[in-house]
């Protein structure tokens, strides 16, 4: 009995005891859930769901006229794992010849027999990352999938099919540093440097978001509780830049920098009344000896501007109460200030000079006369300078954009104020000459240095960035008064740039610039030169204004440099182009709009970007696949009509001729075909010609004008 108690007593004990526990347990349960429920609901989702980052769309860049300068693509690159446990070494051996006759239809670097040996080769050493090939296009990458054997799938064959994405510049190397280029940083990107990083923010868009929930080490679901953030594509860039006009300047450019042996260069170009940058070329010479766009001279070097000063000085001594009758002796070239020899280019032509001459012979000692009897002081023609540059730089949409170097009062000496009248002892950025001088060809307003016109998306404008001006720099009168001047410089037979510019088909003015190049051991005495033209033209009516800069010329090779004979050449040949290419230039007839049938052979694009607007035509498609627009008797809707000759057939050469280098790409891709392409510009020839029949993988050659 005794015994029978003792049990029951234990029994009940440990049943309390495993009560009282359990409801410790409960208790403890339910003060966690009260306490921390949402934070441990919260960090139990985070070890399911996954966030997995979208990159969005980087924007294009474009040209005045709708080019691409700048666009993302996606590369695919192949490579072969030949350690796969599936791996079936006796089919593939048999299957291999198959292979490779495909390999070598689209990647004829080598044969069939030598695709063999190649991929034997990697067989035999078990390669577990064999490279195949590598910048392939989307076209090429799914052809290749379906190749015997690769298309088994990549458990069976090995194929590993690998993307990046690439930022591409259909024209190469023009402008380059002017557009900038990218960093990839995993699926994003970022500008560096030019437009790519100025712009960056607006170009690189908003990344999305997709939340993926981890159901078992094999099922990962959409997690449909959570609300998927869509990417938002980055926005287009649209430029001034003339991409025919930039490929003619950096042409000539080259050459004469070659010709010439120099270091680096640069060429300008801008609309006078808008201050639009047509063209903007940068070249400096590599290791290799090539000319290479490397760093924007354009605005981020700092030059003594040398004679192109006098014209500023020249309007401040006019503006200040200077008469055009007023004259100072040459001295017969030795005159001096402080004690300190004034240098002339060439011996004086006359005994006495008045402020026609001074620019016309671009006379050093002429100008510093003026200045010396002018202004009594220091101060007085160093505020003088400050109202000719009033701007610390001129703002253009650049990252890295210099500030004009007017030393502080301060730092003046004796001699300061006679050499900054001839352009030593300052710096100023190209950029700031040219917008100068571009205020002199718009009656004196300095307008701003415009490289975007606005931004877009999905063809329709975010952000617009109109023409601003900088202020009145001069009196109308006395840009009228410099203009002449410049004249003199050009057309009489003793100005410095007649025998480079006087015969040109347009009416060019402008003033020369040639000026030693200090060296931080010797000073001045190593005869490295720079020579410059900066101007406008045609002088009546004045519709474009630029600069030309060749730097580091040694002056004992090439004794006759100078910014006439040099600079001005290059200026000269430009300066003809751009204005022939102006001529070309027509408009579309508005009464068009009233007709049922417009045809558009000869549209420009802009004239297609405003019927597009003004008739609300919603379409991607491109203007030279367009035969025709037709429109109802109300002439409120439209319908576009295909040119039979741009529908592509299978294995038919497509009629490339008028499309850009871009559409003529993506047209090829998406019928099998590669390019290869000479020249800049729009497909003027090719061959084989429109309608040929050409296998898959066959080759166009263009020629792009």
């Amino acid at each position: 009995m005794n015994k029978r108690v003792d049990i029951l007593w234990r029994v009940w004990l440990v049943g309390i005891c495993l009560a009282m526990f359990g409801m410790g347990i409960f208790i403890r349960a339910g003060m966690t859930q009260w306490h921390h429920g949402e934070e441990l609901i919260a960090e139990s989702d985070s070890l399911v769901v996954t966030a997995e980052v979208l990159p969005a769309q980087r924007g294009s860049i474009f040209t005045a006229d709708g080019r691409i300068l700048s666009t993302t693509v996606k590369i695919y690159s192949l490579h072969m794992d030949f350690k796969l446990e599936d791996f079936d070494a006796q089919e593939f051996t048999a299957i291999l010849p198959k292979l490779c006759d495909s390999l070598a239809l689209v990647f004829p670097k080598r044969s069939s027999y030598q695709w063999q040996e190649y991929i034997k080769k990697g067989y035999v050493e078990g390669a577990r990352y064999y490279p195949i090939s590598n910048q392939l296009m989307l076209s090429q990458m799914k052809r290749v999938k379906n190749f015997p054997w690769f298309d088994r799938g990549q458990y069976s064959s090995g194929l590993i099919i690998e993307n990046q994405i690439d930022r591409m510049l259909p024209f190469e190397g023009l402008a380059a540093r002017t557009i900038g280029y990218t960093r990839q940083t995993g699926d994003s990107s970022s500008g560096v440097v030019g437009l790519e990083q100025y712009f960056n923010q607006e170009l690189e868009g908003e990344k999305g978001i997709v939340y993926k929930k981890m159901m078992s080490q094999q099922v990962i679901l959409p997690d449909i509780e959570r609300q998927d953030i869509e990417p938002d594509p980055g926005l287009d860039i649209h430029t001034t830049l003339d991409i025919d006009l930039q490929d003619y300047a950096d042409a000539t450019l080259r050459k004469s920098l070659a010709d010439h042996k120099a270091r680096f260069g640069c060429v300008i170009m801008m609309e006078v009344e808008t201050g639009d940058i047509l063209s903007m070329v940068n070249l400096t010479r590599n290791k290799e000896g090539k000319y290479v766009e490397s760093y924007n001279h354009a605005v981020g070097t700092l030059i003594e501007p040398g004679s192109t000063m006098k014209i500023p000085v020249m309007a401040a001594l006019l503006e200040k109460g200077l008469q055009l009758t007023d004259m100072v002796e040459t001295h017969k070239g030795d005159f001096r200030v402080a004690g300190k020899k004034v240098p002339e280019a060439t011996r004086p032509k006359k005994f006495y000079y008045d402020p026609w001459d001074v620019i016309k012979y671009s006379s050093n000692i002429g100008i510093s006369q003026f200045v010396q009897n002018n202004y009594e002081d220091n101060k007085s023609f160093y505020e003088a300078l400050y109202k000719q540059f009033p701007k610390e730089n001129t703002g253009i949409t650049l990252q890295g954009e210099q500030s004009r170097n007017i030393p502080p009062l301060s730092e003046w000496n004796a001699i300061s104020k006679a050499w900054m009248s001839f352009g030593y002892g300052l710096e100023l950025t190209p950029l700031d000459i040219l917008t100068y001088y571009n205020a002199i060809a718009n009656k004196g307003v300095a307008m701003q240095p415009r490289l975007v016109t606005h931004t877009s998306k999905f063809g329709e404008v975010v952000n617009s960035y109109p023409s601003l001006s900088l202020g009145e720099r001069v009196r109308p009168e006395t840009a009228e008064t410099l203009t002449k001047m410049m004249q003199l410089v050009v057309e009489d037979p003793k100005g410095t740039a007649h025998s480079a510019l006087s015969t040109r088909s347009v009416s060019i003015c402008g003033k020369t610039g040639t000026t030693k190049i200090a060296d931080d051991q010797y000073g001045y005495e190593d005869e490295i030169n720079r020579a410059l033209f900066c101007g406008f033209f045609p002088v009546d009516k004045p519709q474009y204004s630029m600069i030309v800069l060749l730097s580091h010329i040694d002056a004992k090779e090439f004794e006759k440099m100078g910014g006439g004979s040099t600079a001005g050449p290059v200026f000269g040949d430009i300066a003809e182009f751009a204005f022939a290419q102006v001529g070309n230039k027509t408009s579309t007839d508005s009464s068009l709009l009233a007709t049922e049938g417009v045809v558009l052979s000869t549209m420009l694009s802009d004239d297609w970007k405003t019927i597009t607007s003004i008739l609300d035509i919603k379409s991607e498609q491109p203007l030279y696949t367009v035969s025709e627009v037709s429109l109802n008797k109300d002439n409120n809707a439209a319908r576009l009509n295909t040119s039979s000759s741009y529908q592509s057939q299978q294995n038919i050469v497509p009629n490339l001729i008028g499309m850009g280098l871009t559409d003529a790409v993506t047209v090829s891709a998406e019928l099998g075909f590669k390019i290869s392409c000479k020249g800049y510009g729009h497909v003027k020839e090719q061959w084989p010609s429109p309608g040929s029949s050409m296998s898959r993988n066959g080759e166009i050659s263009l020629v792009l004008k």
